[in-house]
């Protein structure tokens, strides 16, 4: 077998593991496989290995695959030609097609009949393709000045068809919410360093699961439907453990629906992006930050319209068991849900929506069982309320080798700036200058 075929039966195998439900318990050994095969840049670009092995990464909560896809990744682009090169290839590329341009104008000139130009499309081309091109010009020649803008117009309508649609909702949902003025609906953002926890679906779905005990029990809310937009990250939310836990929600009556609004990709800024962005600019400005404390205090200064909630190991729990009590199935078009729902109107299972319509229409719902067997739905058969979740992090977490050696550069860095102040300062008492008050702040 050669290298191409096994990269692309390799491949196929990542492109199961990177599914919402996909098992990533093989994931490391096909990565080590990877190492060993003599794949170069025209095997890479033939097969795109390197997007499955990125996608593999960003999906995967197994700090060991993360570091050997990286590796990989990193290992790659040694071969990606460099950009001079691809600027020469571009060049002659141009002055190709001049040079054909120039050809069939002069056949065009010297032949006024209706015949297609016999230099183009060039001979050299296979017949197939040759034909496919005369096809395609001989439809673009039929159009009419007004077809043609008509169907410009027709795909611009439909683009902004569906940039709008989210917009539409997020307005949507503010008003619903109060326009923003009430101070208990303000933003909350969660903050904990990886000796806590990690960053999957399990810490996502606990974060929501502090979202609702801080709204609930310390502010007093009340309410019963629940809407989140988020992103199509399926490693974070797009997966079964947030329906899991929004569905324990639901059949323990906390709430009656929760919705899942994915955004299109490209289409959307959401006001958490404009905080994150702040978040980096403080981040960038300061010389060093060696402690939690002092990330904790930069995204309190850089996003006051938010509430900044320390997290600790007993906030974290282990949504993903409760996979053992539905069951697994592949779910086909999950991945590109524009919208998942819980509701108590269907308990035993959640509504795959591929538009933005907030209304449930039969006709545009797929309903997806996760109750065990074919009986009827009733709480004694199926009910994940009376499941009790245990602490996923009873001790520190492990770091990788990797991310104990960066946190040995940035505790050095930070030490050696901090002596060296002391040491300035030191000399210049020494020496009778008077301290500057702004750098005994410092």
């Amino acid at each position: 077998m050669g290298c191409e075929e096994e990269v692309l039966r390799t491949k196929k195998k990542l492109d199961k593991m990177t599914a919402s439900d996909g098992d990533q318990s093989q994931a490391l050994d096909i990565l080590k496989t990877l190492q060993g095969l003599p794949i170069n840049f025209q095997v890479l670009s033939k097969t795109r290995i390197g997007m499955t092995v990125n996608a593999l990464r960003k999906a995967s909560t197994d700090e060991e695959v993360i570091s050997t896809a990286k590796q990989l990744i990193k290992n790659w682009k040694k071969f990606v030609p460099d950009k001079k090169d691809d600027e020469k290839d571009s060049k002659e590329e141009k002055k190709e097609k001049k040079e054909d341009k120039k050809e069939a104008k002069n056949s065009n000139n010297s032949n006024n009949s209706s015949a297609r130009p016999n230099s183009f499309p060039s001979s050299s081309m296979p017949n197939d393709m040759r034909m496919k091109c005369r096809e395609m010009i001989g439809n673009a020649l039929k159009l009419s000045d007004d077809q043609a803008k008509a169907n410009v117009e027709a795909s611009r309508a439909e683009h902004l068809a569906i940039a709008q649609v989210p917009r539409d909702l997020l307005r949507q949902n503010e008003q619903m919410a109060g326009n923003g003025q009430n101070p208990n609906l303000k933003g909350t953002m969660f903050m904990w360093n990886e000796t806590v926890a990690g960053r999957g679906s399990d810490e996502m779905a606990s974060c929501l699961l502090k979202w609702l005990k801080i709204k609930v029990y310390q502010q007093k809310q009340d309410f019963l439907f629940l809407r989140i937009f988020c992103d199509n990250s399926a490693g974070q939310n797009k997966n079964i453990n947030m329906l899991l836990m929004a569905l324990q929600q639901v059949h323990m009556k906390r709430l009656f629906r929760v919705e899942f609004v994915f955004l299109k990709s490209g289409h959307s800024y959401l006001p958490w992006d404009r905080a994150f962005g702040s978040i980096e600019k403080r981040i960038r400005k300061r010389e060093s930050n060696a402690t939690p404390q002092d990330y904790h205090e930069i995204i309190r200064s850089a996003v006051k319209k938010f509430l900044v909630v320390p997290m600790t190991r007993d906030d974290f729990f282990d949504v993903k068991a409760l996979q053992n009590e539905v069951s697994r199935r592949s779910t086909p078009g999950f991945s590109k849900a524009c919208q998942l729902v819980v509701s108590h109107t269907y308990p035993e299972g959640y509504i795959i929506k591929n538009d933005y319509n907030l209304e449930d229409v039969a006709a545009d719902i797929i309903k997806i069982r996760l109750m065990k067997g074919r009986s009827g739905y009733t709480v004694q058969r199926f009910n994940l309320g009376s499941e009790q979740l245990a602490c996923k992090y009873p001790d520190s977490r492990l770091l990788t080798a990797e991310e104990c050696q960066d946190l040995r550069v940035q505790a050095k860095a930070w030490f050696t700036a901090l002596l060296d102040e002391q040491d300035r300062l030191r000399q210049r008492r020494l020496s009778g200058v008077a301290p500057d008050p702004q750098e005994e702040a410092e």
